[in-house]
């Protein structure tokens, strides 16, 4: 018993670091993905998204609300449809993948009466919304 209890953390931590790596990835993937679609220049780092300087106002509010949005909806999405699913490492995976895109989403919206920096603090400093 002590084994499966050593081998569930172990399985459960690296499933939670790659779920981690990929719900962050698929986050800034959004924006850069909307950028591009958008028409306009956006290059991607690690931990955000590059657009150009004389991007239009419009553009850049639905650039930002991209990615939180996206990480929102595919964390509940995941969690509605296949965390549970599946068998040993695969199911910790979705899980954790589910719950932590959820929160980077729900993060987000959290935060965003508070701060004006990040996504969702940008789109409504640039709405000016209080």
């Amino acid at each position: 018993m002590k084994n499966f209890h050593k081998s569930f953390l172990i399985n459960s931590s690296v499933a939670f670091v790659l779920a981690g790596l990929l719900a962050t990835t698929l986050h800034e993937m959004a924006h850069f993905i909307t950028a591009l679609i958008l028409g306009d220049y956006a290059k991607i780092f690690p931990p955000y998204v590059q657009t150009a300087d004389n991007i239009n106002l419009y553009h850049h509010i639905i650039i930002s609300a991209a990615g939180p949005v996206f990480s929102l909806l595919s964390g509940l999405i995941i969690i509605w449809l296949l965390s549970g699913k599946g068998k040993g490492f695969m199911r910790l995976f979705w899980t954790w993948l589910g719950f932590l895109s959820a929160q980077i989403g729900f993060g987000y919206f959290l935060i965003s009466p508070l701060a004006k920096a990040g996504d969702t603090g940008f789109v409504l400093s640039s709405l000016n919304a209080p």
